[in-house]
């Protein structure tokens, strides 16, 4: 190691291009995934209170939101109708309940 000092850097650096010809935006995805961290991730327990979780506790402040339910809007933002849509309005079918 010491006499080497830079030699890990280059591997890593041979490995991320690597990793770049053959899965074209892993890196990418792996930088984006770093700057959404949340203290649960991190397995520090001056963070996070790991002990206090229970099974099927609500959200936990400073925790993973990855299997929390996530508020979809019924249109998508910026959506404006267009004035062929209209004419669809009327022919619409509204669910009501389904038995």
């Amino acid at each position: 190691c010491g006499s080497q000092p830079n030699l890990q850097r280059q591997v890593i650096g041979d490995m991320l291009r690597d990793w770049d010809k053959r899965y074209p935006g892993r890196i990418e995805t792996m930088f984006s995934a770093m700057q959404n961290v949340v203290p649960s991730h991190l397995a520090d327990v001056e963070l996070f209170d790991f002990k206090g979780i229970n099974h099927g506790s609500e959200v936990v402040n400073g925790g993973d939101l990855a299997f929390d339910r996530e508020e979809i809007p019924m249109q998508p933002a910026g959506w404006q109708p267009e004035e062929e849509d209209a004419q669809f309005d009327e022919l619409r079918l509204n669910v009501v309940e389904v038995k």
